[in-house]
């Protein structure tokens, strides 16, 4: 059970306005300005949990290669150097979309805590409304973080890009904080069990089938 604070509250809330901060996008939330919001809300609820966050090495172990292998064959006009450059960051590919994910799926787990921190505190009683440096003020809404949550699960891909979510039900007033922490906690369990234990190849999704493309196709 974490130890819940009217200082830790505040400062969590105060994540929810002031840079760095989560952010519910539209379209596109880079990893660049999701990590730092993740950062600071880890750095408050650091002892509050026990971190237990997805084993990229056993991501890697099960990845499938499925990439069209005449891309490594050298071309009869490319120079040596850009051909090895090129073969380089084929070879660092899996291991660079392995740690993306796993960036991705970090923000998702800490931002998970933050909502059960928070509902925790709801329950309790504590002020959960703030004043940002902007002077507007901010009070605690459960499903800004579920949404922001999968957001992370989508890598940035923002409301305006996903199908009907089949979690529809749960985003209402009447479900409730408590249900929505605990369907992300379940929702969580059940991502980063099936990404440490199998690989897509190339495709770049960690929730199969929940957002559109880019394109809108």
């Amino acid at each position: 059970m974490p130890h819940l604070t009217q200082d830790k509250a505040t400062r969590l809330m105060l994540r929810t306005c002031d840079p760095p901060r989560i952010r519910i996008a539209d379209n596109l939330l880079d990893l660049d300005e999701a990590k730092p919001a993740a950062d600071a809300m880890f750095a408050i609820l650091q002892t509050d949990y026990q971190w237990s966050f997805p084993s990229a090495d056993k991501h890697l172990a099960t990845w499938h290669d499925d990439r069209d292998k005449s891309r490594c064959t050298r071309s009869a006009n490319e120079d040596e150097k850009l051909y090895q450059q090129r073969l380089e960051r084929w070879t660092a590919w899996p291991i660079y979309k392995t740690d993306q994910q796993f960036q991705w799926l970090r923000c998702a787990i800490i931002t998970s805590n933050a909502l059960h921190y928070l509902q925790q505190c709801h329950d309790k009683g504590l002020t959960l409304d703030v004043k940002c440096t902007q002077g507007y003020r901010y009070e605690f809404i459960p499903e800004e973080f579920f949404e922001y949550i999968w957001i992370c699960l989508n890598q940035g891909y923002g409301t305006q890009q996903w199908k009907s979510p089949p979690w529809n039900s749960l985003l209402s007033r009447e479900a409730g904080g408590a249900v929505l922490a605990v369907s992300a906690q379940k929702l969580l369990a059940g991502v980063v069990d099936q990404w440490e234990q199998e690989d897509e190849g190339d495709e770049d999704e960690l929730i199969q089938a929940k957002k559109k493309k880019v394109d809108g196709t």
